[in-house]
Parts: C-alpha cells; structure tokens; sequence
C-alpha cells in the first residue's frame, strides 16, 4: 500500500512537471510569435513608408553606393517610370564601349555580362578619365532615351568627378 501511496506521488508530481514544461513552452512559443508579427509590421509599415517617401518626392536625391547598389540599378531598370527625371548620385568605376559610357562595379555572376552592375550616362564634356582603374562619381537625372530600334535608360549627367577614394569594385547586392 505504501508503494502504492509514493507511487502515486512520483506520478502526480510528474504529471504537474509535464504540465508546467509544456505551459512554459507554449507561453516563450506565443511570445516569439508576438515578437515576430511586431517585427513584421515594423518592417511592413517602414517598406511603406520608404515606398511612398520614393514614389511621391521624385525631388529627393537617390544616392547609390556600396549598399543595395545591384537592387537598386535592377529597381530603375524594372520600374523606371517612378525613377525618370529623379536626381541620382552613383559611385564606381568607369566602363565604355565605343561611344557609350557606363558607371558600374563587379557583382556576382558566373559569365562575362553577369558579372557587372552599371548604368549608362550621358555628359557633355570630353573627359580624360575613362580609365577604368579610375573611381568616379555621377551625378545627374534619370532618363530614358531612344537609339532608332531599342528605348535605353541612362543618367543626364551634370557632373562626373575623379574621385580620391575608391568604394567598394564588388558589391552582392
């Protein structure tokens, strides 16, 4: 009887312990969860914001350096009708092929045009850095433009510095 009685006891303490345990899983569970519908609406609510700041003040300078600089070209390219007449500042390397100019850094790719991310600019003045182990910085408007067969986007520079300090060649995003 008495094995029977501590029995008893050992089961019916076991059973609370269980109990406990899944009752403090279940609450950090619901707490994580809270803290990632927050996290996401925070995120949400900030991507809004900055798509609304971007679609509505084509006034604001896009500025394009180390961070998002692939995302960025492929967002103008992709959607360039919120993107024409904006002023734009990029940093990078010269690039040219024959009578185009482009500015650009390396990113990742497995093939020769894989491997770059850059964009066309227009500027009117002769310029003797086209050496590509040159930095340079454009800045201008986006605009797009028509060779005869091909629409093409391109930057309406009004000034391409030599720059001192070299960013970043390869950028991953």
């Amino acid at each position: 009887m008495k094995k029977k009685i501590i029995f008893s006891a050992i089961l019916v303490i076991f059973i609370i312990l269980i109990i406990v345990i899944i009752n403090a899983v279940n609450s950090k569970t619901q707490t994580l969860q809270s803290n990632n519908t927050a996290t996401n609406q925070m995120v949400s609510t900030s991507t809004e914001t900055e798509n609304k700041v971007d679609s509505n003040s084509s006034k604001e300078k896009l500025v394009l350096k180390e961070n998002f600089f692939i995302t960025q070209i492929n967002d103008i390219y992709y959607n360039i009708e919120d993107y024409i007449g904006r002023e734009i500042e990029v940093e990078g390397f010269p690039m040219s092929s024959e009578s185009y100019t482009f500015v650009g850094r390396y990113g990742p790719g497995c093939c020769v045009g894989d491997g770059y991310a850059y964009i066309e600019y227009e500027y009117d003045e002769k310029l003797s850095l086209v050496d590509e182990e040159d930095w340079i910085k454009v800045i201008g408007t986006i605009q797009q433009g028509n060779d005869g067969t091909t629409d093409y986007i391109y930057i309406d520079a009004t000034s391409v510095e030599k720059m001192s300090e070299r960013g970043v060649d390869t950028v991953a995003n």
